[in-house]
């Protein structure tokens, strides 16, 4: 015999709500180390994961790198990383006593490395261990690529790993285009022209960007850009040879919906999923905001924030935001965090329902009604074969449970285990549907044909499979009108549909217009005097 397993299926959903708290730092800027918002910031910006779980994070205005240590158990402490917090200067060395002048950026390297975007020095300073050195940049403004102190930055607004894409290095925000910085300290322009701003897609190289802030590589390839005074998010393609707009461009403002026409106000964040989801700093409309796929659209929508800025931790709408800036997704915790005024804050995400198990049982069911080498049965109605396993009949029908374990007479033959059973006075098409359900739990039958129907319904009665015959009871009473009632009161009474028979009853009693047709004299006496005791 066969084995014959059910499996229930459910999803689960949680956290159907975005909450934003508050992990470090107040509205009240200055310097401080210790624990909670006891901490005080100064205007800071760029962020990324140390490594061994806390955030960095860049103290633009105290100039210098602090670091949140983040533990379950124990309120976060912040403490510096690099630099002298409140003085400001370019000198290497020992991190403790490094200058930075207004750091605004900072990404970690798969082995722990620390790079810094130091903007005022117009470089990229490289921390290995507790050791700072410069990577790139002459200490002049300018736009030249080449090598270390060769090449030159204007404005180095953002730096972030390359942590998928072929290559690997950096890439950098500045002064209206993209950069890319090697292992070696080799600068190259990837995207838009140096000192032209302005908004225009098409081929890498001439296309423009206006104050290009945050940036984010997927793991695809591409590069999304949060480009401040174009208010929109722009983006490469895999190998960078196109700048695309995703979102915004559209003149500043607040307007949701799709990308075409929504609107953004100076965005400086953006952060992006492996699923294209993509995360916006909306910053001067102080929310922060989610573009999605639905239904093969993309859309804009508020995650958390309103029009009211501030610092008010809470749920969704609820929550005040106040110029959020740079984003950082912890895609374990499902968390995002992300700096504004003088603060680190965190939003807690939606999860997505876990994925449902795939569930082909109905399909394996069916399959087996239509294929001898499954079953262990067939059926042979008008010469024709409906095949079936045994147990699950057994288990879901009276009538066959006593068929296969009573030796109830059947015309048997028996080759390689399968039994041949031969149906009499039974409709093919109704039975058939009668072992699909069985089988399946699914109804195949035309449930707007009130024939088919009452056919299905009296071979339900007939083989006792009464949950059967009480859902077609329900879908003929949908059907019952004045040409058919009274066959279908003859059908409720011979089978003993008790539904069905007080559907028509009350259906008679409310057509007067029916007592004076000929079929009421034919009606069973006791349906009939119980009909006249409605009159």
């Amino acid at each position: 015999p066969r084995l014959v397993c059910w499996i229930v299926c459910h999803v689960i959903m949680v956290d159907l709500v975005s909450t934003v708290s508050t992990v470090a730092g107040s509205l009240e800027h200055g310097f401080r180390d210790g624990r909670g918002k006891n901490v005080k910031f100064c205007n800071p910006v760029g962020l990324d994961f140390s490594g061994d779980g806390g955030i960095l994070v860049a103290d633009c205005n105290n100039h210098c790198i602090r670091k949140v240590v983040l533990k379950s158990n124990s309120p976060t402490y912040v403490e510096t990383f690099a630099g002298i917090p409140g003085e400001s200067g370019c000198k290497d060395g020992d991190a403790s006593q490094a200058l930075f002048h207004y750091p605004r950026s900072v990404t970690v390297s798969s082995d722990g490395t620390v790079y810094v975007a130091d903007t005022s020095n117009y470089r990229i300073r490289k921390i290995d261990g507790s050791r700072v050195s410069s990577l790139a940049g002459s200490g002049q403004e300018g736009t030249t690529d080449g090598k270390g102190n060769l090449a030159s930055f204007f404005d180095p607004y953002d730096i972030t790993c390359v942590k998928h894409h072929r290559g690997g290095g950096y890439y950098v925000s500045d002064y209206y285009s993209i950069r890319h910085v090697t292992d070696d300290g080799t600068v190259s322009t990837v995207a838009g022209t140096p000192g032209q701003y302005g908004h225009q897609d098409g081929a890498s190289r001439q296309a423009k960007f206006d104050v290009p802030h945050q940036l984010a590589c997927a793991s695809s390839g591409e590069i999304y850009v949060a480009d401040k005074d174009s208010h929109g998010i722009r983006f490469t393609n895999a190998d960078h040879s196109i700048v695309r707009t995703l979102v915004g461009a559209n003149g500043s403002g607040f307007v949701e919906g799709t990308t075409e026409t929504s609107k953004f106000n100076s965005p400086l964040g953006v952060a992006i999923l492996d699923d294209g989801q993509c995360f916006v700093a909306d910053t001067n409309n102080h929310r922060i905001r989610v573009i999605s796929l639905s239904d093969g659209v993309q859309t804009v929508s508020t995650l958390v924030g309103s029009s009211q800025d501030g610092l008010e931790d809470g749920d969704g709408q609820h929550a005040k935001l106040k110029y959020p800036r740079h984003l950082l997704l912890d895609h374990f915790s499902n968390t995002l965090y992300f700096t504004q005024d003088h603060c680190l804050r965190k939003v807690s995400l939606p999860r997505k329902p876990l994925p449902q198990l795939e569930a082909s049982l109905l399909q394996d069911m069916l399959s087996i009604v239509d294929n001898p080498r499954l079953s262990d049965v067939v059926f042979k109605v008008q010469e024709q074969p409906i095949y079936a396993s045994k147990v699950l009949l057994r288990l879901r029908s009276k009538y066959f449970n006593h068929m296969f374990s009573s030796g109830m007479k059947e015309s048997v033959q028996t080759i390689a285990a399968v039994t041949e059973v031969s149906m009499k006075d039974v409709d093919y098409k109704s039975f058939k549907s009668l072992i699909v359900y069985l089988m399946t739990d699914k109804l195949e039958a035309d449930t707007n044909d009130y024939k088919t129907l009452y056919h299905l319904l009296v071979v339900s009665d007939q083989f006792m499979v009464d949950r059967l015959k009480f859902h077609c009871e329900r879908l003929l009473e949908r059907h019952i009108e004045v040409d058919n009632v009274f066959e279908l009161v003859h059908l409720a009474v011979s089978s003993g549909a008790e539904h069905l028979k007080a559907a028509t009853l009350r259906y008679i009693t409310q057509h007067r217009e029916l007592r004076q047709r000929p079929e009421m004299e034919q009606l069973p006496p006791k349906f009939l005097v119980n009909l006249l005791k409605h009159f």
